[in-house]
């Protein structure tokens, strides 16, 4: 999901606009909608396009980490290390605009919250 591209054509119903459905380095926003093919048709929501969301690198990262505590996995650990950091140098190259190692935000909802504009440090 995170590693692979989803280059199926989107219409997102904020200010009509289109794009692909997720883009490589991109977390999902979710796992697929019920009704198409969950699993295989991930990033089913089409409020905002969530590859632009700057919470979601975060909470990957948190889960891995969650789940590598709990289960104690070294080789899940030693799987995820490689995708965490190709996935957060995009972020930062895409999104950390005074190269101060912080992300901004980019002035629409691009974070959980789907009706809150915000601007500057994420």
């Amino acid at each position: 999901m995170t590693l692979s591209e989803d280059s199926s054509d989107v219409t997102f119903l904020y200010k009509n606009t289109r794009n692909i459905r997720n883009n490589r380095l991109s977390v999902p926003h979710d796992c697929g909608d019920p009704e198409r093919e969950p699993w295989y048709d991930v990033n089913a929501y089409i409020m905002f396009p969530t590859d632009r969301w700057k919470d979601l690198t975060p909470k990957f990262i948190l889960m891995a980490w969650r789940d590598w505590k709990l289960t104690k996995d070294q080789d899940y650990l030693l799987y995820m290390v490689p995708i965490i950091v190709a996935v957060v140098r995009s972020v930062l190259e895409k999104w950390d605009r005074d190269n101060d190692g912080i992300i901004e935000c980019e002035g629409f909802p691009d974070q959980t919250y789907d009706t809150w504009k915000t601007n500057g440090l994420g």
